[in-house]
């Protein structure tokens, strides 16, 4: 039960009602209450802060770290572009000389064919036949 007297209310003042104070309670201890508040939030905060700054220092190292990957990948990617580009002219080089080849060697085998055909007229040829006595 709450004492009684003349100088003991029973309501909050204007002042008390407006800071939520009860009949009983003293504007000091509620001022203590809420410094400690305060400074629990402010403590709070620099952390906060703290911990915001070096998330932004990961996060800038990420984001320098995908750049340079980026870049990486771009200079890949070109890379192979030029080794297909290359692999391309090569291929093409490669069916050329091929179709040379080919050339070459059917020219090579009517050589041979037109060299056994002269072969073939020779041996089917009737020997000259050598005139040992008689001159002309």
């Amino acid at each position: 039960m709450a004492p009684y007297g003349p100088h003991v209310r029973e309501t909050p003042t204007a002042t008390g009602a407006r800071l939520g104070l009860g009949p009983q309670d003293v504007p000091a201890e509620r001022v203590v209450e809420l410094s400690t508040q305060l400074q629990a939030a402010a403590f709070e905060n620099k952390a906060l802060i703290a911990r915001i700054r070096e998330l932004d220092a990961v996060a800038h190292g990420r984001e320098v770290s995908l750049v340079e990957a980026v870049r990486e990948v771009e200079a890949a990617s070109g890379e192979v572009a030029k080794a297909r580009a290359e692999l391309a002219a090569l291929r093409a080089e490669v069916a050329a000389a091929r179709d040379r080849l080919r050339q070459i060697e059917k020219e090579d085998v009517e050589t041979l064919r037109a060299v056994i055909a002269g072969l073939e007229k020779l041996l089917q040829a009737p020997p000259a036949r050598p005139t040992a006595g008689r001159e002309p």
